[in-house]
């Protein structure tokens, strides 16, 4: 699987819950030439087999990242956002904040949110958010486990040098 996307909408109609819109696509490696399965349906009760099943996807797909990764390549995970062997480059365009771009290594990445909805990245000692990326977009869960990856060896990296000092 070279592309995975996944999305989880709630649905209502005149404030009642209908269900959870749930779409799922597996776009297979070019090299492969087979074709895109997609997966649609509304489920009234989310079952948590079917975030596992996301999640299986997700890290199988995130294990090939992080080689590549580790082989010095950058890979492009959304529209705004690439993981890098040094850290995250991101690129943002807001209607309010205007546009900005930086770089940040795992490191500096101090914590995040995570909603059905999207993913909150925040900066060591600032209150506001660096970067906010939906997460419907196209390979969204294979690169939020690569990112949690790099921010965990990173982590791992920096106690184990403090602890020996």
């Amino acid at each position: 699987v070279e592309h995975f996307t996944y999305s989880a909408t709630k649905v209502y109609h005149n404030g009642g819950y209908l269900g959870t819109y749930v779409r799922l696509i597996l776009e297979p490696l070019r090299e492969t030439g087979k074709k895109s399965v997609a997966y649609t349906t509304i489920i009234k009760n989310m079952d948590a087999a079917l975030e596992d099943l996301r999640d299986l996807l997700a890290k199988k797909i995130s294990q090939r990242w992080v080689s590549s990764i580790l082989s010095g390549n950058t890979l492009e995970w959304t529209k705004q956002l690439k993981l890098e062997p040094t850290g995250l480059r991101y690129s943002t365009k807001n209607w309010f904040s205007g546009s900005k771009s930086g770089h940040l290594g795992y490191q500096e990445i101090h914590y995040h949110t995570l909603t059905p909805e999207k993913l909150t990245l925040f900066q060591a000692g600032q209150p506001k958010p660096f970067v906010t990326e939906s997460t419907t977009s196209k390979n969204f869960y294979p690169g939020y486990w690569t990112l949690m990856y790099f921010m965990h060896a990173q982590t791992e990296a920096t106690l184990s040098t403090e602890h020996s000092i």
